[in-house]
């Protein structure tokens, strides 16, 4: 054995001309009978592989013998002065007698061209921060260091290169949420370097809406360094501009790969002071390019705003709310923060939304009932980014029946069913909306299978969700999928199927598969309600997958179940020149509407669907 069983060296500091030699001592330890004479022989490798220069390391004898019962000693020396690569060099002492081996491992560190960079932070009052925080990100190692020192001074030892920094110091112990934000974009070191981070050169954030009796519910200021193979954003946010404060550090240069975004969310307050159910909603996020100015003035009017007029539909589980987040999302994929509203549905609001800059927003619509934490139980529509225009009013439908899978143009980006060489991969989701909003639900059972000419190739615990390896020889193939929750009232049960006929894909070609997705369009009222005994009309849609080979639909069945499935019965299905249409005659008395439909194209492909509980009646 030896003492001590690894030998470190440490770090030695550039540059390496003045160098001093390490020397360590390694006790070799033999318990046995007899005396052992081992040889030994230094084995060590650098940066990229490099057999490390004679002198690097050396050791104070080849040879040394261990007598039995006893311990011998010898020293290993490294100079880092050595013409060497800067890096880690590592590697063993290997002492061998005989069968026996013994390996000590030894390292070094040789510090690459470094600078000690010194950062001091003031507060408002002028006197050294001790509540502060301050991150380095690193262009060239693509990291982040924190840096902090209780007495408001920190000095840290970095490689040369350059950096970006970001400081947030606390303004005063009585407020908290009161930040002033500092930042440099670009920091070049290369020699000694002290900054001075003084939050009195922070200046002031004032924004504002059309809406007198708005009032802001979020403020955020977060800056991001786009680089080219990793964005990293940092930031701060609160209640209210009121208490941040910004400035940049430095010479006040643009820096092209920095991008600060200041957001800010506003709604209506209710009595309680709390924003439930606002009627209205401002979501303002802009992109300034290349710095931080050092305050920030921005009065925003109405013919600056696209005007957006969600109608969310309802449903009546008890206790059920929503919550509508509005996010911003800017070039180079900069999202930004978004608040949640809480809103009881159904309901009508209109939402304000800014677009300088070409920002677009990707809405999210959350409902559940909350939980012991006041988490909802999730159950979620969104968008994709959309980018809207200025002055122009839009109309949205979220949360409407009947909820089932879609392939709508704007998911073409999905997996949908595809297939690539000898595997069939599957991702969608069984609760979009009517509209087509992405759905996602908590699922109570869920399954998805793939089956080959009648015979099971794999499943998967996840409804929409598989990868299938197959033999590559053409085939008729069978996709199920499934999912039952009790999150809903409506879609309580999801069944799809697909049938096609594939085989082998050359190369790594992404190919879509013939597959189509039944969705229905009923007029219901703003609780997914149509009124119960009379007759109805339901348009249908047979959606193909974007990208699959053409088809035309050749014939479409729908029927109609008013006892969650139990029995069913054949709705009266025609063409007309705007689509399907499937009639039915409501009963009176029925509670919900489940449907049963199948599509047959002209290539023989095929879809069945089924969703229990489609939409109430009333």
């Amino acid at each position: 054995t030896t003492d001590p069983a690894s030998l470190s060296f440490g770090r030695t500091i550039w540059p390496h001309a003045d160098d001093v030699p390490v020397t360590r001592t390694v006790t070799y330890r033999n318990p046995g009978p007899t005396d052992l004479n081992l040889e030994l022989n230094l084995r060590v490798i650098g940066p990229e592989g490099a057999v490390a220069p004679a002198g690097l390391f050396a050791v104070g004898a080849d040879r040394v013998t261990v007598p039995a019962g006893g311990q011998a000693a010898v020293t290993v020396t490294t100079d880092t002065r050595v013409a060497s690569a800067d890096g880690y060099w590592s590697g063993q002492l290997v002492a061998t007698a005989g069968s026996t081996v013994v390996n000590t491992p030894v390292g070094v560190s040789k510090e690459g061209e470094s600078y000690d960079l010194t950062l001091t932070h003031v507060n408002q009052a002028g006197t050294p921060a001790t509540s502060y925080d301050t991150i380095l990100v690193g262009f060239e190692s693509y990291s982040t260091d924190i840096l902090y020192d209780a007495d408001g001074t920190v000095t840290a030892r970095l490689p040369k290169g350059r950096y970006g920094l970001m400081s947030w110091i606390d303004v005063s112990p009585d407020k908290p949420e009161a930040v002033a934000t500092l930042v440099q974009p670009e920091l070049r070191l290369d020699r000694e370097t002290t900054l001075v981070l003084d939050a009195r050169e922070a200046r002031p954030i004032r924004v504002t809406v059309p809406e007198r009796s708005a009032a802001p519910i979020l403020a955020a200021v977060m800056g991001a360094w786009v680089l080219p193979d990793a964005t990293f954003v940092l930031g701060t946010s609160s209640s209210s501009f009121d208490d941040l404060t910004i400035a940049q550090v430095g010479d006040g240069s643009p820096y092209e790969e920095y991008k600060t975004v200041i957001s800010s969310q506003w709604a209506k307050p209710g009595a309680d002071g709390l924003f439930s159910n606002s009627p209205y909603f401002y979501a303002l996020s802009e992109l300034i390019d290349g710095r931080l100015p050092s305050g920030y003035v921005r009065h925003y009017h109405d013919r600056d705003l696209a005007t957006v007029k969600p109608d969310l539909r309802g449903t009546t589980l008890p206790g059920q709310r929503a919550e509508r987040y509005l996010i911003a999302v800017h070039q180079h994929h900069i999202g930004s923060l978004g608040m949640p509203s809480v809103i009881t549905l159904p309901a009508k609001r209109v939402e304000y939304v800014n677009t300088d800059g070409g920002v677009g927003w990707t809405t999210l619509l959350r409902l559940g009932v909350p939980d012991a934490d006041g988490l909802l139980d999730v159950q979620t529509q969104l968008t994709s980014t959309v980018t809207y225009q200025a002055g122009r009013s839009y109309q949205e439908v979220w949360n409407d029946a009947p909820f089932g899978p879609s392939f709508q143009e704007t998911n073409s980006s999905d997996l949908g069913i595809t297939r690539q060489g000898n595997q069939i991969l599957v991702g969608l989701q069984l609760f979009d909306d009517a509209t087509g909003h992405p759905g996602i639900s908590v699922a109570t059972t869920e399954r998805t299978a793939l089956y080959r000419n009648g015979t099971l190739v794999g499943e998967s615990p996840v409804a929409g969700v598989g990868f299938f390896d197959v033999p590559s020889g053409p085939a008729d193939y069978r996709l199920t999928t499934s999912a039952t929750r009790d999150v809903s009232d409506l879609a309580t049960s999801t069944e799809a199927a697909w049938t096609f006929r594939s085989g082998q894909v050359p190369g790594d070609e992404f190919v879509k598969l013939p597959a189509m997705a039944i969705r229905y369009a009923p007029k219901l009222d703003a609780g997914n309600a149509a009124p119960a005994g009379r007759a109805f009309d339901i348009p249908v849609n047979v959606q193909r997958q974007p990208g699959a080979p053409g088809a035309q639909v050749r014939r479409l069945t729908v029927e109609v179940s008013y006892d969650d499935g139990r029995t069913w019965r054949d709705a009266e299905v025609r063409s007309t020149k705007s689509g399907w249409v499937a009639s039915v005659r409501h009963p009176g008395g029925a509670k919900y509407v489940s449907l049963r439909a199948k599509a047959t194209d002209s290539a023989g492909d095929t879809v069945t669907q089924q969703v229990i509980r489609a939409y109430k009646l009333k």
